[in-house]
């Protein structure tokens, strides 16, 4: 989420950040495990930890109005609330 905060604060802190266009994503691999970490464990999760789709919800929510630019997910479809928290700021 650090991307996301850097593109918010880029744009509060500099009125001619409308010129900028941040591309944020939320996606990863790690193929170094023992275990892989594949993007469906990263975006959705697994039974131990919680995806990064749901963990970007509420920060989306709680940050209304504010300025990423566009913000890439992998496996959108699993949390429709964080879509319309996206497209709605």
């Amino acid at each position: 989420m650090g991307h996301l905060a850097k593109a918010m604060n880029h744009s509060a802190a500099d009125p001619t950040s409308a010129e900028v266009l941040y591309i944020c994503f939320a996606s990863a691999h790690a193929n170094a495990d023992s275990v892989p970490v594949t993007p469906n464990i990263i975006a959705l999760g697994n039974e131990t930890t919680k995806g990064m789709n749901e963990r970007l919800l509420p920060w989306f929510r709680q940050h209304k109005r504010k300025h990423f630019g566009i913000v890439l997910l992998d496996f959108y479809h699993s949390q429709p609330e964080l879509v319309e928290a996206i497209i709605g700021m």
